[in-house]
């Protein structure tokens, strides 16, 4: 969520201020909480930060990092289970889906739980899930007013959900698209994964904010 990183204080002031949007912000695959200074600068206390993260290590060093922020160690869907996490040499590209051309450095097992058992009162939700997107959304708690969460243009199961299934499932669920920020399939295909994408599979990478 590369591109989202520089818009966040100026999203989440304009959402709070024009629609009185705020509260505690879920963040599903928080990596190493880049995010959170810019959380800060949007006036976002580290009391209302949510950081869930399914890589032990990584979620040990976030809570050393952010002790005042809630540290979560688990993978987000939407089920209640325990499930293999395949962790890439690129650790922000670690999946509980598996696509043919990853490079999958180990396996470990998580706890998955839905977004609704772990932070049921999150009215923003920062959704980065390697995947599993639309599954953490069709499991968000009610209290939930902005989302941002990032999309595929086409059928990648560890990249992301596709753009379409999850702007279909947000627009039923009362959710108006805002804002979004693009990013080159391809490119990020070959920068995750060494290898050129398929010559078929083409578009942008979006990030899409929605608000209710």
């Amino acid at each position: 969520m590369a591109n989202v990183r520089t818009k966040f204080p100026e999203l989440l002031r304009k959402c709070r201020d024009e629609r009185g949007i705020s509260g505690p912000i879920a963040h599903v695959g928080a990596h190493d909480g880049e995010e959170v200074p810019l959380y800060r600068e949007a006036g976002v206390r580290d009391e209302d930060i949510y950081l869930i993260e399914p890589i032990p290590e990584k979620a040990e060093a976030l809570r050393a990092k952010y002790p005042n922020a809630h540290v979560i160690q688990a993978a987000c869907s939407n089920f209640d289970a325990k499930a293999t996490l395949n962790i890439g040499e690129r650790t922000n590209q670690s999946s509980l889906n598996k696509h043919p051309a990853d490079r999958v450095s180990r396996t470990i097992e998580v706890e998955v739980k839905p977004l609704r058992l772990l932070v049921p009162d999150a009215v923003i939700a920062v959704i980065d899930a390697q995947g599993h997107e639309f599954e953490v959304m069709t499991m968000m708690p009610q209290s939930v007013r902005l989302i941002v969460v990032e999309t595929s243009p086409v059928e990648d199961v560890s990249l992301a959900s596709e753009f379409e299934d999850v702007d279909f499932l947000a627009r039923s669920m009362g959710f108006t698209k805002a804002e979004e920020w693009k990013r080159d399939y391809a490119w990020l295909f070959k920068w995750c994964r060494g290898t050129a994408a398929p010559a078929d599979a083409s578009g942008d990478v979006l990030d899409v904010v929605y608000v209710r």
